[in-house]
């Protein structure tokens, strides 16, 4: 079975369930992690597939200038939430899902949205929550 892990973009929600992704791999399932471009590392340095979600926003094109004012740095985060939203409802985020061809997503209860899009696509999914409280 091939699972596919969609964590919140902090590394403490990946970390949380870093156990129990190697836990499934050794009872012979496929993990893999959805993620934005700068879990990456994180992820494969676990020894997991990773599959990029948004990308294109993390572009050189799409950051601030090198000392922005308070304006261009709020200016620059709404552009970049719009886009992250847009990219979630045009199709990038169920292409990103289909690509992975996950048999279970199991989904950070704070990315309820993803868990709404893997319902949509018919993949059956699970919420978890690495919140210790």
């Amino acid at each position: 079975m091939k699972i596919l892990f969609a964590m919140h973009f902090e590394p403490g929600h990946h970390l949380g369930t870093f156990r129990l992704a190697r836990t499934l791999r050794s009872r012979g399932h496929s993990i893999a992690y959805l993620g934005l471009p700068r879990m990456r590392k994180l992820v494969e340095n676990q020894g997991f597939e990773f599959v990029e979600f948004a990308g294109h926003l993390f572009s050189d094109a799409s950051q601030p200038p090198a000392s922005p004012t308070w304006w261009q740095r709020r200016s620059a985060a709404e552009t970049l939430f719009r886009r992250y939203l847009n990219a979630i409802v045009d199709g990038t985020l169920d292409d990103c899902l289909r690509s992975a061809r996950p048999d279970l997503l199991i989904c950070d209860s704070f990315l309820w949205y993803i868990a709404m899009r893997g319902q949509r696509l018919q993949i059956p999914t699970i919420q978890i929550s690495t919140s210790l409280f």
